[in-house]
Order: structure tokens, then C-alpha cells, then sequence
């Protein structure tokens, strides 16, 4: 390149609008928690990493029953709800925490979870957990079942693998 190019683009680059690369604060979502009780906040979520005023502020954020209907809550929520909570750079590691209820009724569910159960050739979700990586995908069930029991469940390619039944339509496998 010649000097008069050079130049240019040092001065493009130098005007260029600067956004913060950096965090004030961080926030590592959980794959899956069961919360103590009925009202849930962010440090039941995530851990949070930040200075101790903005993150006690942070931590102690209520979450909203209606972001809870599904069951999950992802990291562009999450961000809406701190939104307005703190004027700091915030960084969220994840894409979702779900919440599981310690109660029969599981969050976002209808009933209780002793009524669960799946018949042959049901399509359901099968998570494999393994050591902390989570991998979800679907297939149908071959022999059915009911919450807390062993199911055999046929994936796509006609692999087949044992789990357990979990919640409606979910099937746990732990290798």
C-alpha cells in the first residue's frame, strides 16, 4: 500500500465508533436449577461477577412469573431484565437456564408429575448430559413408560438409548 492509503485507513479506523469490549460486570447462567422457593432471583439463575454493590443489586433481581411459563430462561431475557437494573457493561455466558420445581408441579407445567407418562411411538425430547455438556435432541419412545422409569428411545439413524423419564415429553440420559 502506498503512504496516502496507509494514512486513510489509520483515519478510518481511528474514527471508527468504539464499543466496550470489556464487562463491568459478568454473568454465568446455569444449565438447570431447582430453586427454594416460590420467588426466584438471578443468584438462583447465575453466578455473578462484579463489584459487590453492583452485584448484590444485580443478584437479588426478582424474576417475573410470566418469563417462567415456559420453563427456561435465556440469556436475551435475562439482559432485558438488568436492562434496567444497572447502567454497566454486562456480559451473559450462556443461552438458557431451566428451572425445575422441587414440587410435584414442574414450572411451565400443568398437573403433577406422578400422572406423567409416554406410550410407544411417542416423539419426545431425550437430553444427554455428560459431565456438564448438554445435548438435546428428539426421538420416539420404543417401549413406554412412566416418571421415574427407564425408557428405550430410538434417535434418528435407529440408535437406540436407554433414559429416564423426567417430565412430559422428556426424556434425561446421564452418561
Amino acid at each position: 500500500m502506498n503512504r496516502v492509503t496507509r494514512r486513510i485507513a489509520l483515519c478510518i479506523l481511528l474514527s471508527w465508533p468504539i464499543h466496550p469490549v470489556w464487562a463491568d460486570v459478568v454473568v454465568y447462567l446455569k444449565s438447570q436449577v431447582t430453586p427454594p422457593d416460590e420467588t426466584i432471583q438471578v443468584k438462583h439463575l447465575a453466578i455473578v461477577d462484579g463489584s459487590p454493590e453492583t452485584g448484590n443489586k444485580i443478584r437479588n433481581v426478582v424474576i417475573d412469573d410470566t418469563l417462567l411459563s415456559d420453563g427456561l430462561i435465556d440469556r436475551a431475557e435475562l439482559l432485558e431484565v438488568l436492562r434496567g437494573v444497572t447502567d454497566e457493561n454486562v456480559i451473559i455466558y450462556g443461552s438458557a437456564t431451566r428451572i425445575t420445581a422441587a414440587s410435584k408441579n414442574p414450572v411451565g407445567k400443568v398437573g403433577s408429575q406422578s400422572g406423567i407418562q409416554v406410550n410407544r411411538g411417542d416423539m419426545v425430547t431425550v437430553i444427554v448430559n455428560n459431565g456438564g455438556i448438554i445435548i438435546e435432541t428428539r426421538g420416539k419412545v420404543v417401549n413406554p413408560g412412566a416418571h421415574g422409569q427407564r425408557v428405550e428411545v430410538e434417535l434418528q439413524g435407529k440408535k437406540r438409548i436407554h433414559g429416564k423419564l423426567s417430565g412430559q415429553g422428556m426424556i434425561e440420559v446421564a452418561l
